[in-house]
């Protein structure tokens, strides 16, 4: 199952890349930060996804979760359109779907 979900955050990382490409010379940006441990001990990551636009993606490596999507409204204002946690406890305590 892990080596699944793996596949798809790849996947994601893959074509939001791809997305944030640009003919000029400008950075995009990945990031990954440690976002906490599980009861085994496994590590789990967050990945922050930054385009030239300053739209931002934050999805971590359980479960390929979108943590956070932050995109402007019609004014131009950046607003996290996602209902996410902000730590892992919430994923791990979290019996809910959406």
């Amino acid at each position: 199952m892990t080596k699944y979900l793996s596949a798809f955050l790849s996947l994601i990382l893959i074509f939001l890349i791809t997305s944030c490409q640009s003919n000029n010379s400008e950075q995009h940006m990945i990031k990954k930060e440690l976002f906490g441990k599980m009861d085994s001990g496994q590590e789990v990551y967050i990945y922050t996804l930054t385009n030239k636009n300053g739209m931002e993606a934050k999805i971590i490596n359980y479960g390929a979760i979108v943590v956070s999507l932050t995109v402007p409204d019609k004014s131009g204002k950046f607003e996290d359109v996602v209902l996410g946690f902000d730590s892992l406890k919430g994923y791990l305590n979290d019996n809910s779907f959406i």
